[in-house]
C-alpha cells in the first residue's frame, strides 16, 4: 500500500493470539496469516471515537487490540485451546486398576491349570 495512512499491520508476537477473530472488524479477513490487526481499521476506529461514529466502524476500545498469551508450552497458537492433551488421571487410574486385576486373575488361573493338569477327574458311578 506504500507510504500512506493505515498502510501497516500490528502483528502479535509468537506465543500470542488475537481473541474473537470472528467478532471483530479490525482483524485481517480471508487471509492465511490472520494474526494481526489492519492499520487502517485501527485508525478508523480511533477517529470514530474522536469525531463520532461513521458507518460500519466500531468505536475504539483498547481492549479490542490486545494480543492474548497462548497456553503454557505453546510456541504458536490460534486460540485458547491447549497444545498438549490433558489427561484425566482418575479415569486412567481406574482403567489401569481394572486391567491389572484382570491380568492377575488370568495369571492365577494359568498357574492353577499348570499345577492341576495331571490330576485325574473323578466321576461318580452311574447307578
Amino acid at each position: 500500500m506504500g507510504f500512506r495512512r493505515g498502510a501497516y499491520i500490528c502483528r502479535c508476537k509468537d506465543g500470542f493470539y488475537i481473541p474473537n477473530k470472528n467478532k471483530t472488524n479490525f482483524v485481517a479477513q480471508n487471509s492465511l496469516d490472520d494474526n494481526y490487526f489492519r492499520g487502517i481499521a485501527i485508525e478508523e476506529a480511533f477517529i470514530s471515537t474522536l469525531v463520532g461514529p461513521t458507518t460500519g466502524v466500531d468505536t475504539f476500545d483498547p481492549q479490542n487490540f490486545i494480543c492474548i498469551p497462548c497456553e503454557p508450552g505453546c510456541p504458536t497458537c490460534a486460540d485458547d485451546s491447549p497444545c498438549f492433551v490433558h489427561f484425566n488421571i482418575f479415569i486412567r487410574a481406574v482403567t489401569l486398576g481394572v486391567q491389572s486385576f484382570c491380568a492377575t486373575i488370568t495369571f492365577m488361573i494359568a498357574i492353577a491349570i499348570c499345577k492341576l493338569r495331571r490330576s485325574k477327574v473323578w466321576h461318580p458311578p452311574i447307578s
